[in-house]
């Protein structure tokens, strides 16, 4: 079932979370740190959002992003 699109304004802050899959914990080693690094900035490149903060927790991710331009 698809879901519904959201409305996204301009600057608007947005609050995301996301857990790894079965739980499976993110272990705190460098490695871990440039491949969750590596991940944000291809987010980046693909979608319009600044990120405004980050958490990393064991077993899951707290962000705020920040919609730049919504309509691209």
């Amino acid at each position: 079932m698809p879901r519904n699109r959201k409305l996204l304004m301009h600057n608007e802050v947005r609050y995301v979370t996301m857990r790894t899959e079965r739980g499976l914990p993110l272990l705190a080693t460098p490695f871990m740190r440039q491949i969750l690094l590596g991940l944000m900035a291809r987010a980046a490149e693909l979608y319009p959002v600044t990120v405004g903060d980050l958490m990393v927790m064991g077993n899951h991710i707290h962000m705020f992003l920040v919609v730049e331009n919504p309509g691209v």
